[in-house]
């Protein structure tokens, strides 16, 4: 089952892959010396006429938009330059221009993607700053905008993610009256969940200074990788520790909004909520468990036990990092006043089973 539904790409690479070690051996095996005159433009015409052609009857045809043709052929191009050895390129005027002009319609392709892109966003965080928010926290209410303006692709879910980290790492410190609707409730005062992402800062700190100098002995490019990576994930600690301040648990008589942190966030209908159960299952889940169960208890220094577990009737679309998504029947998570959200949540839901 799983081979059948990636056949399609695994033809592609496979082709691929034989068309090109096949060039290269071409002008590197002595024993095929010498070579015809225009072989270049044999070498030329598989990498930018057959190689794109096979990747869009094998994968852009049925998944992607034709508009990923180009990049193909930009790929193929500087595979084909690799390979080639200069004095077997064709060697007109025309040539040189074609790849130039190959190259300056991708690269005005892409400004014009960046521009239409960042303009999109400032309308979008002018909309989500000035107006009534259709969502509870700020990653929620930049995709429902953007949804309304363009269609919401991997790259612009990666955008958002970048969005979203910077958005809590520099921009939500200060402190501001939540318009929440519904009743809100803390997860993370009886935890020690901050004061263990500080700690992995504090670690981050001194690993960067010690790693970056040693790096700097053996590659300074490496180095520099390094450190900007290391910055990178302080700065998404940061983000963490202040989405988990700022995004309580949100629950109203319609829906329950849980977003622990950065990197996953679950909204659930009251209606769609078949029980609520103090949690008394085993403390490792089974792989199978994992991939159907919602984890919204945030990370200590040990993992604890969920105080709830909540079933539900039909599977719920967890939203994750970077437009990643997974379907869940059952949530696990720990509130500060567990009691208060116990009685609550479990008469919202008797409620909805009586009134059915």
């Amino acid at each position: 089952m799983i081979l059948s539904k990636n056949k399609n790409p695994f033809l592609f690479f496979s082709l691929s892959i034989l068309i090109i070690l096949c060039h290269f051996s071409l002008y590197r095996l002595e024993f095929m010396a010498p070579l015809p005159k225009n072989i270049g433009l044999a070498t030329l015409f598989d990498f930018l006429i057959v190689i794109p052609l096979l990747s869009y009857v094998f994968i852009i045809r049925k998944r992607y938009s034709l508009k990923y043709v180009p990049l193909v052929v930009i790929a193929a191009c500087w595979l084909a330059k690799m390979i080639v050895p200069a004095q077997k390129l064709p060697q007109t005027n025309g040539f040189p221009f074609l790849l130039f002009s190959i190259e300056g319609i991708l690269i005005i392709y892409e400004l014009s993607i960046l521009f239409y892109t960042a303009i999109t966003l400032m309308k979008a965080i002018s909309a989500v700053r000035g107006g009534e928010p259709i969502s509870a926290y700020f990653n929620n209410r930049m995709r429902q905008t953007l949804s309304l303006r363009m269609t919401m692709t991997r790259a612009m879910e990666c955008i958002l993610t970048e969005m979203t980290v910077l958005y809590y790492a520099f921009f939500s410190w200060k402190k501001k009256e939540r318009r929440l609707r519904g009743q809100i409730f803390t997860y993370h005062k009886k935890t020690a969940a901050i004061a263990f992402r500080f700690m992995l800062i504090h670690a981050l700190l001194i690993e960067s200074i010690g790693f970056h100098y040693l790096l700097m002995q053996w590659s300074g490019l490496a180095a520099w990788a390094f450190l900007l990576l290391n910055v990178y994930t302080i700065l998404f600690f940061l983000g963490d520790i202040q989405a988990i301040r700022s995004c309580p648990f949100v629950l109203n008589e319609k829906e329950l909004v849980l977003q622990p942190g950065l990197t996953k966030s679950l909204t659930i209908a009251v209606s769609n909520i078949r029980s609520i159960e103090r949690y008394t299952g085993p403390e490792p889940l089974t792989k199978v468990e994992e991939k159907r169960t919602f984890d919204a208890v945030l990370q200590e220094f040990s993992k604890e036990k969920p105080a709830f577990e909540i079933k539900l009737i039909k599977p719920e679309t967890v939203r994750m990092a970077f437009g990643f998504t997974k379907q869940v029947d059952t949530v696990h998570l720990s509130v500060d006043d567990g009691q208060i959200f116990f009685e609550v949540l479990r008469g919202l839901v008797e409620n909805q089973h009586e009134s059915r």
